[in-house]
């Protein structure tokens, strides 16, 4: 990464929104709080730098900047979300969910002071009820393993 706070990729020139020095003291401070659930590794943050919408992917294949998340959080519990949404909230940071990574609308797209909150540990279905059509699941489901059940 330059000290400029682009990442150079195959996928796209990354800005990182508030520079490499704030995105680490944001880390230290969230160490603090929440512990060893945040990563502000590179390929994590090009990673949760959104879903596969089109008009994303056109942006990166132009060579148009993108948002990069601040950081991304990976909550193993229940309590671990419950921490780091009163984290976010008084420090007026957005969270944004990101499941798989597989949408086409955009909703996984980082804004200005956002952390990506990876809910991939949090798979399993509570509930499948073939009378009434309907799944009760956890957030970070993959529709395919869903469809196999």
């Amino acid at each position: 990464m330059s000290n400029g706070g682009s990442v150079e990729s195959n996928r796209g020139v990354c800005e990182a929104p508030c520079g490499i020095t704030i995105r680490n003291k944001m880390k230290d401070k969230m160490l603090d709080e929440i512990g060893s659930l945040i990563s502000t590794d590179e390929k994590d943050l090009l990673l949760h730098a959104g879903d596969l919408w089109p008009r994303k992917l056109i942006r990166q294949r132009l060579g148009e900047k993108i948002e990069l998340p601040l950081a991304v959080v990976r909550p193993a519990s229940t309590e671990d979300v419950q921490k780091v949404v009163r984290w976010a909230n008084r420090e007026k940071i957005a969270l944004i969910p990101y499941g798989g990574g597989t949408g086409v609308c955009g909703g996984t797209l980082p804004v200005v002071r956002s952390v990506a909150v990876d809910m991939k540990d949090f798979n399993k279905i509570k509930e499948i009820n073939l009378d009434s059509l309907y799944v009760t699941s956890e957030a970070g489901i993959l529709g395919g393993e869903l469809e196999k059940r």
